[in-house]
């Protein structure tokens, strides 16, 4: 019995999937974009702003003195 050879299913280079950088998103892309940012590994600015002041600073206790917070809270946000 013959295996069916699969093509990778990456759109590398896909024209059919390439958006002209010109092209604006309408309100309902830019709501849908944002949906699939969302998610378990999404981000949000607090989380980023714990995670810079900690590298600077050179410590979770460091951090949450400047910002104003308790280290428990930056141990969870990083």
């Amino acid at each position: 019995m013959r295996r069916a050879r699969l093509r990778p299913s990456s759109s590398f280079g896909s024209r059919t999937e390439s958006r002209q950088a010109s092209a604006p998103l309408s309100v309902a892309g830019q709501l849908e974009l944002a949906k699939r940012m969302r998610g378990p590994h999404a981000v949000d600015f607090r989380q980023l702003e714990a995670f810079a002041t900690v590298v600077s600073t050179g410590s979770m206790t460091a951090a949450a003195r400047v910002l104003g917070t308790s280290q428990p809270t930056i141990i969870r946000l990083v």
